[in-house]
């Protein structure tokens, strides 16, 4: 009886074996799905995005899980979100009030560092072009 379930069993375990490579939060598609080279626009913005990308977007899987389908400027611009990018005003831009270390009261990322100083600067350098 064993021996039948043998090829089973590993056909099983093969399964699971490959089903536990994933790079990112939820299914196989994440990696393509946060992947800073979906941006398009100005260096800057290019930039600004892989930071969103590496420290933000990638947890934020439940409420701002559409950030990651923000590819684009003005889809931050626009966002319903309040105040998420103000142009010219990065201090009253939510994504810049809600940095710990960086912002009185910031509070992101959660359970994390916070951000280095050059990626804070990109960041903030994006939102005063705007």
């Amino acid at each position: 009886m064993l021996s039948k379930l043998r090829p089973f069993y590993l056909f099983l375990l093969l399964n699971l074996l490959t089903a536990c490579g994933q790079d990112y939060n939820s299914n196989s598609f994440d990696a393509s799905r946060y992947s800073a080279s979906r941006a398009t626009g100005t260096q800057q913005f290019i930039n600004f995005y892989e930071v969103m990308s590496d420290k933000c977007i990638s947890c934020h899987t439940g409420t701002h899980s559409h950030w990651a389908d923000f590819i684009t400027a003005p889809q931050w611009q626009t966002s319903w979100e309040s105040n998420l990018v103000l142009p010219g005003d990065p201090s009253n831009s939510t994504i810049v009030s809600r940095l710990s270390g960086w912002s009185p009261g910031g509070d992101m990322p959660k359970n994390f560092p916070s951000i280095s100083a050059s990626d804070y600067q990109i960041i903030v350098d994006w939102i005063n072009s705007l």
